[in-house]
């Protein structure tokens, strides 16, 4: 089936983007006053001309329109892909269908079977396939962690919420990394076995690990790592060592959110499960903040400390690194070899690389500042973590732990992202080749100093190392791209540059506007195949490919779900702009612009209210062209409002001089460009009404849309939407609020302090949104907000979720909230 459809068919199938001239201002009509007859020509001419018009831009689209349903808040979950978790496993493609779920694709027969039925699953709130799909591992909260919520946990520990949006009690398992009760359950036999050091119905863990290539795996419990050997072996080994006050395989909640991030555990398997690696910490005193909940079972609130360290605070986390061989069952504690091994370092990247057929294990250290990293390589053989590189970033630039989770190796290299400068000024991220010396004879051991050079690539940043063949010299990655690199729009799903050095060819794939779609891919263990998931503009498709010599060939389209394409096909989706807009210095802003369908009809009688979509934190991308039903569809297909997102200063996919423009100043270049651009939309589609224009924001948005509106002229935002606004960054994390910051004094925090000039307020409508079990931006920053507002006598809408964390479960009665408020808005 070819990849790219027909026009005609990709509208169908996607939001509408509409030309600018469809809705810009045409000129005047030029008058011929040459004689009657021909006026009178001029006239039927003309009249015609209309007749036309009427029958082609009313348009057939209207007609589908008039019977197609606007986005509902209750039923918009529907419009969701159910599918995800998309992958390779052995000649098979796994999937999770939310109506049926688990199922397997065989590459051979290309006919879904199912591996594990939803209704089988209802209990559960998470599953874990071994690596063969015999086993599978469930996961069901215990009743203790239920009752009572007594351990500790991060927002990103649970990995599928979906389950428990309803239930408060199972949205508190998310909060409370507490413990699961985890069986295992044979596919075959339908035989399960219970997961536990006595593998009793009152034991309970927290971390469960299968192997990568055998049916064997490891799990914490009661403050300890344990591996058993087989799902249903009678007996497990103790891996950890230390005493209580020591903890294994857990991270601390800034180590979670900032470095590691999404449900992530410090363990790690090897690639060929020889080895497992994962740190300890000892528990120290640290500075904390009291978390509250309520329950209708206890009369008094229920308390949970929580270790947070803010900006500045000097007491940092720290870990220690250990190998543990299967084979040997020994257990090794790594000697780190740093530079200055008093100074404190966050541990940035932890990557499995095998070179001249040895295990090792590859260390990343980043400084406070996260402005120098240190990378070694551990051999357990050794017991020794060497430094062997280290990389001071040029000013305004700094390190993200994610350019060091995706670290591949030749056997005498290692491969990860880093800014180079290139001929324009600007600089990307791209592929540096850390080569090793050393006597290769001596394996780990001979490891000397290694020298960096950069491979060839064009001006574009790359986001991701996903494989690097090694048979066939071929890097493969995805690059984050605003226009294809050198691809026409028939072939924009590859990029292939032949280089003059290393490399044969590199593979990049464009995540880019100008190619009309945004795609993420998953590669086969053997190169072979790659499925993709076109995930924009149009709705969501799966297609897989042969890889023949770096280039995808033979693309069909697989995972159709049929119900799902019905259910969209009677949905009315909103029109699309996407363009630039000027800012100052001689930057560009971003913008995606969502229109009602039928305004290119009405666009000169009918005005519509707006709403800013706000973030414009460091690195997310919001004017992207990856499809989206959710609250803003449904304001502008049920509302009839328009939403503007825009990307100015700060955020990713343009190089360094914008990424790194609001280095040491949040608050600043990127609020102004917030306003600046907005103007500019405001200004050139004179049918938006900028007497009814709004802005909302969540987390760094929150923050945005507050600063925005105090920034702003007075009356420039009508209303302000702000959910878990950031008040001040020297009241958040010091990884996240010092990495943007640098060494920034007070007054540059003050600076950008949402409650230091609220006097907008007392015009622009606001209504301030927190969860009060916000473990992320705490619910201080509002109360200090709230405070602000009330010592100026300011009035304004506060609605506070009690037993929400930073993501606020209670969505339709949020969305409800913001639609009842928009709506006042809109009518003053």
């Amino acid at each position: 089936m070819a990849l790219f459809q027909s026009e005609a068919a990709r509208k169908a199938a996607s939001q509408d983007y509409v030309s600018l001239e469809e809705l810009g201002n045409g000129g005047p009509q030029e008058r011929d006053w040459r004689g009657i007859a021909t006026a009178l020509l001029v006239i039927m001419f003309i009249c015609s001309l209309i007749a036309l018009a009427v029958y082609l831009f009313t348009p057939m689209a209207a007609a589908v329109d008039s019977s197609r349903v606007p986005i509902n808040l209750t039923t918009m979950g529907l419009l969701r892909s159910p599918i995800s978790d998309v992958h390779f496993v052995g000649d098979a493609i796994v999937y999770e269908n939310i109506n049926q779920g688990y199922m397997r694709l065989p590459l051979d027969t290309m006919k879904p079977e199912p591996l594990l039925d939803r209704s089988s699953l209802l209990m559960y709130t998470r599953e874990e396939p071994s690596h063969d799909l015999r086993y599978f591992a469930l996961f069901k909260p215990t009743s203790d962690q239920v009752r009572s919520f007594l351990l500790s946990v991060y927002r990103h520990s649970l990995a599928k919420e979906k389950k428990a949006e309803d239930f408060f009690l199972l949205q508190v398992s998310a909060k409370f990394n507490a413990t699961y009760a985890i069986s295992i359950l044979n596919r075959e036999t339908l035989l399960a076995y219970k997961v536990g050091i006595a593998k009793t119905e009152d034991e309970a863990q927290r971390i469960f690990i299968w192997n990568p290539v055998s049916d064997d795996y490891i799990f914490w419990q009661d403050g300890h790592l344990y591996y058993s050997d087989s799902a249903d072996s009678d007996t497990s080994v103790r891996i950890s060592n230390g005493g209580p006050n020591w903890e294994h395989g857990i991270f601390d909640w800034v180590y979670e959110e900032e470095i590691f991030g999404r449900g992530s555990q410090a363990v790690w398997w090897s690639e060929r499960g020889e080895k497992l690696a994962f740190l300890s910490r000892e528990k120290t005193k640290e500075k904390s903040v009291m978390m509250i909940s309520y329950s209708h079972e206890e009369p008094y609130p229920n308390v949970v400390e929580l270790q947070y360290p803010k900006t500045h605070e000097k007491r940092l986390p720290t870990y220690a690194i250990n190998v543990w061989d299967k084979k040997t069952r020994e257990l090794k504690h790594m000697d780190v070899q740093l530079r200055d091994s008093t100074a404190f370092h966050y541990l940035y990247g932890v990557k499995w690389v095998v070179m001249r057929d040895e295990e090792l294990l590859v260390a990343t250290w980043a400084n406070r500042l996260q402005t120098h990293i240190s990378v070694t390589i551990c051999s357990y053989t050794s017991g020794i973590c060497k430094l062997i590189f280290e990389y001071k970033y040029p000013s305004k630039t700094w390190a993200e732990p994610t350019d060091f989770s995706s670290i591949l190796s030749s056997d005498d290299a290692i491969y990860m992202l880093l800014p180079r400068t290139r001929a324009d000024g600007n600089s990307y991220q791209h592929i540096a080749k850390v080569t090793i010396q050393g006597d290769a004879a001596k394996g780990a051991k001979g490891v000397k100093w290694a020298k960096s050079s950069f491979l060839s690539l064009g001006d574009f940043d790359v986001v991701e190392l996903e494989a690097y063949d090694r048979d066939n010299d071929i890097m493969q990655t995805t690059t984050d791209a605003w226009e294809c690199v050198s691809c026409k729009f028939s072939n924009c799903t590859y990029q292939v540059n032949h280089l003059t050095s290393d490399f044969k060819r590199i593979l990049t794939f464009c995540k880019a506007s100008g190619c009309f779609l945004t795609v993420d891919s998953r590669l086969h263990p053997y190169n072979e195949n790659r499925a993709y998931s076109w995930i924009g503009p149009a709705h969501p498709h799966y297609y897989l490919g042969d890889i023949i010599e770096g280039k995808t060939e033979n693309l069909i389209e697989i995972l159709r779900d049929e119900e799902y394409e019905r259910r969209l096909a009677t949905t009315l989706l909103p029109l699309v702009i996407s363009e630039t807009a000027p800012l100052a210095q001689g930057y560009e802003a971003r913008v995606k612009i969502l229109l009602p369908p039928d305004q290119p009809s009405r666009s000169s009688s009918r005005s519509l209210p707006v709403l800013l979509k706000v973030y414009a934190g460091p690195g997310p991308q919001m004017a992207s062209d990856e499809f989206t039903l959710g609250f803003e569809e449904f304001l502008v297909t049920s509302r009839n409002f328009a939403v503007v997102t825009i990307d100015g200063r700060g955020s990713n996919g343009r190089g360094w001089k914008y990424r790194g423009a609001i280095y040491g100043a949040l608050g600043t270049v990127e609020i102004e460009d917030q306003i600046e651009g907005v103007r500019q939309v405001m200004k050139k589609y004179p049918f938006l009404d900028a007497h009814r224009l709004s802005v909302f924001g969540w987390s760094y948005g929150g923050f945005a849309a507050a600063l925005m509106s105090e920034k702003a002229p007075e009356l420039f935002f009508k209303c302000v939407i702000s959910v878990a606004p950031v008040a001040n960054f020297l009241y958040y994390d010091t990884t996240y609020s010092e990495r943007y910051m640098g060494s920034a004094d007070k007054s540059a925090y003050d600076a950008s302090d949402i409650t230091k000039n609220v006097s907008n307020f007392k015009k622009t409508r606001l209504l301030l949104v927190h969860g009060l079990y916000d473990d992320n931006v705490h619910f201080q920053h509002s109360a200090l907000l709230m405070e602000a507002l009330q010592r100026k006598d300011i009035d304004f809408d506060v609605m506070v979720y009690p037993n929400q964390d930073h993501a606020i479960g209670r969505r339709n009665h949020l969305y409800h909230k913001m639609t009842s408020f928009l709506d006042q808005c809109a009518k003053r």
